[in-house]
């Protein structure tokens, strides 16, 4: 017995729209667009499925949400709000698992602002819709398909596993050359830029040489990256950032962003006050568990989620 999922999208008429799981991840991870629903707030359903053998057997949970568009048909501005509001109303909830208190009246009304705003009940007749699009020969009459949405990116090219293997064996290669250049001092960073610039431009002249060359420019570009991030932070003037992450504890040794405040500043020392302000401001929130976060970025090294 296993798990399956089905996406299903509600338009303004009631019309439902059938989600392939490419375009619901390409739109929840900002790699696709939905320019017909440009400006749009549609209602969406994900329909949790037990299956055995891989054949739908019955429906498990329906989890309905709200998916709001912006004006090219991304959900990445809405998707950022959703996270950072819910984060918020559970931060504000007292009753956590394990704490045995009791919610607040305000955490109580924040958590229902929230489900309001982002959440909705599917009724009778959609539920029914939504069943005739799992198992059309059960639904007693002809049941056509819900048309697809179409999304605008290309299909992925099917994933093999020489594919998989060579991106192994080069992500892990990948870490060693990020340490050996991040490293370095200024000096010999400095020079090795000058080493893979010069060997970028003797590949270029040598015909059939194009993927070493590629090699060298990419670690050219790497040196340049790091050479800035430097730059950067040596700089006390110009645009900085004061943030304060609150971490929430999962699991032992293991915890999760629950909430990010900041604030933009001009010059470091200003940052450096204005993260004091934000941890003390926020200082409330400490509890067994949760735990909170002061630091000070430079523009550039830092942004805030939307």
């Amino acid at each position: 017995m296993g798990f399956g999922y089905r996406h299903f999208l509600f338009e303004s008429d009631g019309t439902m729209r059938h989600l392939s799981h490419r375009v619901a991840d390409g739109l929840i991870f900002d790699q696709d667009f939905l320019p017909q629903y440009a400006g749009y707030e549609l209602r969406h359903a994900t329909v949790i499925i037990e299956t055995d053998s891989g054949r739908p057997v019955r429906i498990h949970e329906i989890q309905a949400d709200i998916w709001r568009f912006d004006y090219r048909g991304s959900m990445r501005d809405f998707m950022f709000e959703s996270i950072r509001e819910g984060q918020s109303s559970f931060i504000r909830k007292d009753g956590w698992e394990g704490r045995g208190r009791e919610p607040s009246a305000d955490a109580i009304e924040a958590r229902k602002a929230y489900e309001a705003k982002h959440r909705w009940k599917p009724s009778p007749l959609e539920i029914n819709q939504m069943i005739h699009a799992i198992w059309p020969k059960d639904a007693g009459r002809p049941v056509g398909a819900p048309a697809p949405v179409i999304g605008t990116s290309k299909k992925r090219v099917p994933m093999t596993h020489e594919a998989k293997a060579a991106f192994r064996e080069i992500h892990t290669n990948n870490w060693r050359i990020i340490h050996a250049i991040s490293d370095m001092s200024d000096q010999s960073l400095k020079a090795f830029r000058q080493l893979v610039g010069e060997e970028q431009l003797s590949g270029a002249e040598r015909p059939g040489d194009h993927m070493m060359t590629a090699l060298y420019g990419g670690f050219a570009a790497a040196a340049d990256g790091e050479l800035a991030s430097r730059a950067r932070w040596k700089n006390s003037k110009g645009t900085w950032y004061a943030v304060v992450t609150i971490y929430r504890e999962v699991s032992k040794g293991m915890s999760e962003t629950a909430a990010e405040f900041f604030e933009k500043c001009t010059g470091k020392k200003a940052a450096v006050a204005a993260a004091r302000k934000l941890l003390a401001q926020h200082a409330d929130r400490f509890d067994q568990g949760v735990s909170l976060e002061a630091d000070v970025y430079p523009e550039g090294e830092w942004a805030p989620a939307h």
